[in-house]
């Protein structure tokens, strides 16, 4: 072969099915949640010992199944020097009251809600009440400030007395909106255009396309804000507070494969379009997709489909109808024989995670993940032997592309392995702990383990190579395989601050925090035989020690 001639991909094609039958339908309905609300106004006591003045205690609020409040805490004053006694006065107005439960689909749920008590000043030239006397301004339910845009609903004015329309506020809480390319995909827009694999979801946000060139195993081409990101690299992404990206992939610095996340259990993507959240990391060249995971609607689900190109695929989900919306285990199995020669995938992925309140003011998360797939690539093909016919544009030159094991026989095609492919593996442990302060505020601490394994063999320039190691060689070809093994660890700390008023449209919320991420990678970069795949020239051997460590 000569290296000027043109060469074509055949890989570029995306993926597609003609159609989809579904042959077994989920048990779980889509689930309707209605938050609690109290039967009665709550009707605060100012202290004895305060002036009657403007106030605002936010609470959090525990609602057990029977209406009756477990437990509040104070979540936030207005203003900040606010006396330590109207929260206690607030508290105690708040677990002197009954609710309504929160319900989904009609049954009572034991939920966390926000709610925040007012204290009203007297009309100027009226008596200050006594304090035996309780004032009954209304308890106005608001959002909170970090839920997701798309969650909360409008508010209305209330009468005097009555609560507000409140919203659901389970779930992580993520920052506030930084500008219009700080977006999120909530779980509604996903499903409404739903897709195979977890990068292309990315698609439902402005500015991103996401492609699959290859099959199971390889990171998506990501093109945001007009970069084009080859394998994901240039865009940090997250499940949880684990980092995909791997620093120093042999495929490329801060290549991410989000695909061992099932799509189904994804409950929304917060997608920031630029570098300019202090709290992303160096892979944020262009911008960063933060998976967050859960399965609102409970129940238990088997569903199966399968399409053109023999594609099949199996998903079950495990969501309780008793536990809350962070637990589920979740299971994927796919298998296609691709849209043509040496073009078969498949891949299996386990997805678990449990949720917990571990006391008043702690909560647990745990996430586990297991993935693995395995691909045959078809490499390039020569622009002149498609023109002279030679040779079909989705078909595969048969050296580079199987071979026969030495327990082979040389005409038992049936055990023949494709020479060109991918396969990858992934293992995934975090943890993370949300402890709730008495003044306000809140300190996270996510400690993860992960375990990576890549190895493609591909024909990607069409040349020969001779050797580096034994330059009389005669040239085996041109077909390379590259290799990555890496186990990490790291931990995230951060503390957010309540938030400081000054006036009424200065507002300053401290959060310092650290990331450590440390890890050990084995890679490689060799020549290898066709014939059995053998090494016949070593052009990259390193054993990795990385460190990142960012406040």
């Amino acid at each position: 072969m000569s290296d000027r001639s043109a060469l074509l991909s055949p890989c570029g094609l995306r993926w597609g099915a003609a159609f989809v039958v579904t042959l077994l339908t989920s048990t779980a309905a889509h689930a309707q949640v209605v938050q609690a609300e109290p039967l009665v106004p709550i009707a605060p006591v100012v202290p004895a010992a305060a002036s009657p003045r403007e106030a605002q205690i936010t609470l959090q609020l525990v609602i057990d199944t029977s209406g009756a409040v477990e437990s509040a805490l104070e979540s936030s004053r207005l203003p900040a020097d606010t006396p330590d006694a109207f929260v206690v006065a607030a508290v105690d107005a708040a677990k002197a009251v009954r609710f309504a439960p929160s319900t989904r689909d009609g049954r009572a749920i034991r939920s966390r809600i926000e709610y925040v008590v007012v204290f009203h000043a007297p009309p100027v030239g009226a008596p200050a009440p006594s304090s035996s006397v309780p004032v009954p301004p209304p308890a106005v339910p608001l959002p909170v400030p970090n839920a997701p845009i798309a969650s909360i609903a409008p508010i209305a004015p209330a009468p005097r007395g009555e609560p507000k329309e409140t919203v659901d506020v389970r779930g992580k809480a993520w920052a506030s909106p930084r500008g219009l390319g700080d977006i999120r995909v909530d779980r509604e827009t996903l499903t409404a255009s739903p897709r195979q694999q977890t990068s292309e979801m990315l698609s439902a946000a402005p500015g991103f396309f996401v492609d699959h060139e290859d099959g199971e195993g390889l990171g998506n081409d990501v093109y945001l804000r007009g970069f084009d990101l080859d394998n994901g690299s240039g865009i940090e992404m997250k499940v949880g507070e684990v980092p995909i990206n791997i620093p120093l992939h042999i495929h490329g610095q801060g290549y991410a494969d989000a695909n061992f996340i099932i799509p189904e259990v994804v409950r929304s993507i917060r997608v920031l379009e630029g570098p300019y959240d202090p709290r992303q990391g160096d892979s944020a060249i262009v911008g960063s997709a933060l998976f967050d995971l859960g399965v609102a609607e409970r129940g238990y689900e088997l569903r199966t489909t399968y399409g053109s190109f023999n594609q099949a695929r199996v998903v079950g989900i495990a969501a309780p109808e008793q536990a809350n919306d962070e637990t589920f285990a979740a299971f994927s199995l796919r298998e296609t024989q691709g849209f043509g020669e040496d073009r078969a995938a498949k891949s299996a992925s386990i997805n678990a995670q449990y949720g917990t309140d571990l006391g008043d003011r702690d909560h647990l998360r745990v996430l586990a993940t297991a993935y693995a797939a395995t691909a045959a690539l078809p490499g390039v093909v020569r622009q002149d032997d498609l023109n002279a016919g030679r040779i079909g544009y989705y078909d595969a030159y048969p050296t580079f592309n199987s071979y026969y094991p030495a327990n082979c026989a040389p005409n038992n095609a049936s055990c023949v392995q494709p020479a060109q492919g991918v396969s990858s593996a992934r293992v995934i442990l975090e943890s993370e702990l949300d402890h709730t302060l008495e003044g306000g505020g809140n300190v996270e601490v996510a400690p993860w383990l992960m375990w990576t394994n890549f190895l493609s063999r591909q024909n990607y320039t069409g040349s020969l190579n001779s050797s580096n190691l034994q330059p009389a060689l005669n040239s085996l070809g041109d077909l390379w395989q590259l290799t990555n093994v890496e186990t990490a660890g790291g931990i995230t700390g951060r503390f957010h601050a309540p938030p400081m008023h000054f006036g009424k449209f200065v507002e300053v919320a401290v959060e310092p925090g650290v990331s450590i991420r440390v890890g050990h990678t084995e890679q490689g970069k060799d020549l290898v035989n066709p014939a059995d795949l053998e090494p016949w020239d070593y052009r990259t051997r390193y054993g990795l020690d990385t460190l990142d460590l960012a406040g």
